[in-house]
């Protein structure tokens, strides 16, 4: 509909003045009987966040229960959030369960992940479950997940539940390190580091997409980037950012990180 289109406008322009329009439009569309489960969710969005109205977390379970009845597998996957952590709604893991397994079912990438790590876990209500998580794994990767094909790439790397394929799990791990995963990145730094699969060793390449994933806040790039720069390998030789990159990788928890520091005769970083 031409108000849903122009309410998202509104919103995507992100100028405060013109928010509170858009939520005028949305108010009035979810007051119609049967609105789209869009306007319902944009909605919800703008209570939750206090976008152009008020806060108001529960008018935002309300709208997104409208939303999901229909059986919208966006609204099904943001409520079982809701669920799952406890937002406006009491923490309640088997009903944010049956609510991912819901939206998965009906397609929505982020479920199917986190259904698949339910599933993989055994928080789903039974024992840990690899080979039923599998198919949900790849069902969200296949629709670009980052986090699906970053873990369907651990699995090809390591022949977990697949054949073991260097050159699957290298390609897996490049379409998730595009998007900007920092998990993925390093997992790709580290393939080109050693020339694994279908890539051919190459230290600059390593070096960055490691600094991409250090950049973003993952410990243990940083810490990997660190000894590089302490080293020298792939890199100009600077303690200095060697140890910058240290001090960050520990701040973040990573155990190694802080052993070398403490080796080099420097204070553990505060958290």
């Amino acid at each position: 509909p031409a108000e849903l289109e122009y309410a998202r406008f509104l919103l995507q322009r992100n100028k405060p003045e013109e928010v509170p329009d858009a939520v005028r439009v949305l108010t009035r569309m979810t007051a119609r009987k049967d609105p789209p489960p869009e306007a319902l969710r944009m909605l919800a969005d703008c209570k939750y966040g206090g976008l152009g109205t008020k806060p108001d977390p529960e008018g935002m379970i309300a709208l997104l229960r409208r939303a999901a009845k229909s059986g919208d597998a966006e609204a099904l996957g943001k409520l079982a959030f809701c669920y799952e952590y406890g937002r406006a709604v009491p923490p309640d893991m088997p009903k944010a369960v049956n609510l991912y397994r819901l939206a998965a079912e009906r397609g929505n990438a982020k479920s199917q992940y986190k259904y698949a790590e339910f599933l993989a876990a055994g928080t789903a209500g039974g024992k840990p479950d690899l080979l039923s998580a599998l198919p949900w794994y790849r069902r969200a990767a296949e629709q670009g997940n980052v986090q699906a094909l970053f873990r369907m790439g651990e699995f090809r790397l390591d022949g977990i539940g697949f054949e073991k394929d260097e050159h699957e799990a290298s390609r897996l791990f490049f379409l998730a390190a595009k998007q900007g995963y920092a998990p993925a990145q390093h997992a790709l730094a580290r393939m080109y580091e050693t020339g694994r699969g279908d890539l051919i060793k190459d230290d600059s390449a390593a070096v960055y997409w490691l600094t991409q994933a250090a950049q973003k806040g993952e410990p243990s790039a940083q810490c990997e980037l660190g000894l590089r720069y302490l080293e020298g390998r792939g890199v100009t030789r600077s303690l200095t950012r060697g140890e910058e990159w240290l001090q960050r990788a520990a701040r973040g928890g990573d155990y190694k990180a802080l052993r070398i520091l403490r080796l080099r005769g420097l204070a553990a970083p505060r958290p």
